[in-house]
């Protein structure tokens, strides 16, 4: 079953694609007597990029709206059969592609951490 988002609890119906990153912010600990050492913490952090399709009667969602407000949201996304992941942060930027015999489509990226 495909992933969905969530907008402040709001399905994003006509998601076309939705991709995710997590990185740790860890660093390497590197020294002259042992060379690699080990990590050091580093501060999480999620993206998400959505297309998403908009239909005739306009915008599902305006994420322009947010990102001109600086807005903090929360998103939450969910894969198959499993659980919500909610996060919190801000949609960084987002832009708008149209073009004959193509949907038009919305794309909007979002940077927060992981609150649950």
């Amino acid at each position: 079953k495909p992933g969905y988002v969530t907008i402040n609890g709001v399905s994003v119906l006509f998601s076309t694609s939705i991709t995710g990153d997590h990185e740790s912010g860890d660093s390497r600990v590197n020294t002259t007597r042992f060379g690699m050492a080990g990590h050091s913490d580093g501060a999480e952090a999620s993206q998400f990029t959505v297309n998403n399709a908009i239909p005739i009667t306009g915008y599902e969602f305006d994420a322009e709206a947010y990102t001109q407000t600086h807005t903090t949201i929360t998103l939450g996304f969910k894969l198959g059969l499993g659980r919500t992941r909610t996060y919190s942060g801000r949609i960084l930027s987002a832009n708008v592609s149209t073009a004959p015999d193509r949907a038009s489509e919305q794309t909007f990226r979002f940077e927060g951490r992981r609150i649950s």
